[in-house]
């Protein structure tokens, strides 16, 4: 009976998963297979800088950033390194107006795909409050949206720094 209650205590919920290090193998060989976060940092800057100025010369946007960028865990691959980095929110005012906002939409679409990106998924669109999210492959996105002021931030998806995405390279024989 003593047996009996041990082993009831014991639940399979507590107990390691035998394939833990598996999962923890596949999520690091597909971070692997991703471009390094600096890549990806350069590719989100250079989106970032493309919309400011495309928005600015367009609408005559003067931007204002009001945090650093960002930088935390991976919360879809913990545990093996990843990283995911976020731009500040850029802002400006007065915000774009409802009849400006079919071609902002358009301007950061065509911007987007450029850089990567899918078509935005259309998160609000009523009078005076307008939010699109455009995704990449890996997780990552942008954001622009309008209501009280015109703002447009970016966050990566998961990815490894560079001295992380092919380790022990130098330990291999050739």
């Amino acid at each position: 009976m003593a047996v009996l209650l041990l082993t009831s205590c014991t639940s399979e919920d507590s107990m390691p998963s035998p394939d833990t290090t598996q999962d923890m193998a596949a999520k690091r060989a597909e971070l692997q297979a991703r471009p390094s976060i600096e890549d990806t940092d350069q590719r989100y800057l250079a989106l970032e800088a493309a919309v400011k100025q495309a928005l600015t010369e367009r609408f005559g946007a003067r931007w204002q950033s009001g945090s650093e960028r960002g930088s935390s865990g991976c919360r879809s691959h913990p545990g093996v390194g990843g990283q995911e980095h976020s731009s500040p929110t850029f802002t400006f005012e007065p915000a774009l107006s409802d009849a400006d906002w079919p071609e902002a939409q358009r301007i950061v679409t065509t911007i987007g795909h450029e850089h990567g990106f899918a078509d935005p998924e259309t998160v609000v669109d009523r009078p005076d409050d307008h939010v699109i999210v455009g995704h990449d492959d890996y997780g990552g996105s942008y954001r622009l949206g309008t209501a009280r002021r015109t703002t447009f931030s970016t966050r990566t998806g998961c990815h490894l720094p560079q001295e992380h995405l092919h380790p022990d390279t130098q330990d291999q024989p050739n």
